[in-house]
């Protein structure tokens, strides 16, 4: 109080309220990244229970929201790069920004492995390995949901990549024919030590644990890769809530 009666006001530092913003940021861009990380929850206890074999569905459950949990993780992500574009000047957040924004507002037909390819060659510079993992059990993986959700063995899986820019465009398309399709799905199964019979593989037939612990597995490698990319420092507050997680909560 001065001696006038008024009160005095004491303006922090620049430094300090550069502090204060980045905080607010951190917090800000932390809570945006909960919602996947509670979609990814609801996968991981539903892991738990089919390890205890409490139900047959469980791994139904847990393989449908490991890949809604990396669906939601990657609209986040580029959501999380739109709003920082207001922000900074880092070149690869304005790109990721300026191509999210047209995938998010449905100007930009791209599939869930087409935003995980997109996020990768512009924040790492380089591109998935997909005949290996994690990207190939990823592929796996989304198909087997498509397959389990329409439930139709005649569907044509394709495949769009994008250019990076302003302006995705189309670049290649891969049809991906069901039979070509059914071997993965039957070599991925066989792998997890499933007994398949001759014909085409059913529903039934995902209703096992190890399904369960595999598709957690997937959803985990992706988040594990990324972290590996060297996501510029303004976009690690987004990251943070996914660092060590697990196949079971």
């Amino acid at each position: 109080m001065s001696r006038s009666g008024r009160k005095t006001v004491i303006k922090p530092s620049p430094a300090t309220a550069r502090a204060r913003a980045r905080a607010i940021v951190t917090a800000t861009e932390e809570k945006k990244a909960r919602w996947a990380r509670v979609v990814f929850g609801v996968a991981q206890q539903a892991n738990a229970r089919a390890k205890a074999n409490s139900h047959p569905f469980e791994p139904l459950i847990a393989l449908v929201f490991s890949v809604a949990f990396l669906e939601a993780f990657i609209n986040e992500l580029l959501d999380a790069a739109v709003s920082l574009s207001a922000r900074t000047r880092n070149k690869k957040i304005l790109t990721l920004a300026a191509v999210g924004q047209s995938v998010l507002d449905g100007g930009a037909n791209m599939d869930l492995r087409g935003k995980f390819r997109l996020a990768k060659i512009i924040l790492s510079g380089k591109r998935y390995s997909e005949g290996r993992a994690p990207f190939q059990d990823f592929a796996t993986l989304i198909g087997i949901r498509n397959w389990l959700i329409h439930m139709k063995d005649t569907d044509v899986l394709e495949v769009v990549e994008t250019q990076v820019g302003s302006k995705p465009k189309t670049l290649r398309r891969n049809v991906i024919k069901p039979a070509a399709f059914m071997k993965r799905f039957r070599a991925r199964l066989k792998a997890l030590g499933v007994k398949l019979p001759r014909e085409a593989p059913s529903w039934l037939h995902l209703a096992d644990p190890r399904v369960a612990e595999w598709a957690c597995k997937t959803a985990v490698e992706m988040i594990e890769d990324m972290h590996t990319w060297q996501v510029p420092a303004v976009l690690q507050p987004f990251l943070k809530p996914y660092v060590g997680l697990t196949t079971i909560r």
